[in-house]
């Protein structure tokens, strides 16, 4: 997490941002990790139960879990940040990413049109349900003035269908626990 933070803490200097904001800064962002730290870590016990039905984990597969669930959650924290804005006329992180960073939370957010037919023509082969929560994403991202994917070729493409998966994958083991 420490890695995670000297990023951010980096960022936020470059930014000329005052030392007490700065904190506040990198307090959210402590709890941001924690919680994908939280997140990949039921996702990675609830695939370990599956792979292995009826027994339970031992102390040291327990720890080989964690330790990579925390690194999965800061990678998608520094992913994140490679999100961030640096230029001071932007809004500020917390607001760049406040849609983006718990989409699939948002209840009120109605993806445009736009961004329904975007999702049927990058994914034409995925399930309604997936291209419904694609299209939730790639309106959040369009709200939040991130970067949407432009074609199925688009690296992009991939690392949003990527997040779809891990999403649906959560909700599928929270309702099956």
């Amino acid at each position: 997490m420490l890695n995670a933070l000297e990023t951010l803490r980096g960022q936020l200097i470059e930014q000329e941002m005052p030392t007490d904001k700065i904190e506040q800064e990198l307090e959210a962002a402590e709890v941001q990790i924690a919680t994908l730290i939280t997140e990949h870590t039921h996702l990675l016990n609830a695939q370990w139960r599956r792979d292995h039905p009826g027994r339970q984990p031992t102390f040291p597969e327990l720890q080989k879990l964690h330790k990579r669930a925390r690194m999965m959650g800061e990678e998608v924290f520094l992913a994140q940040l490679t999100e961030m804005p640096t230029d001071r006329e932007e809004p500020e992180p917390e607001l760049q990413q406040s849609r983006t960073t718990n989409w699939w939370l948002d209840e009120t957010l109605e993806p445009s049109e736009q961004m329904q037919e975007l999702a049927d023509l990058l994914w034409p082969d995925r399930t309604v349900r997936f291209r419904v929560w694609a299209a939730d994403l790639l309106e959040a991202r369009r709200l939040d003035h991130l970067p949407v994917p432009s074609s199925p070729q688009d690296a992009l493409a991939g690392d949003v269908a990527d997040e779809v998966d891990r999403v649906l994958m959560t909700i599928s083991s929270q309702s099956s626990t």
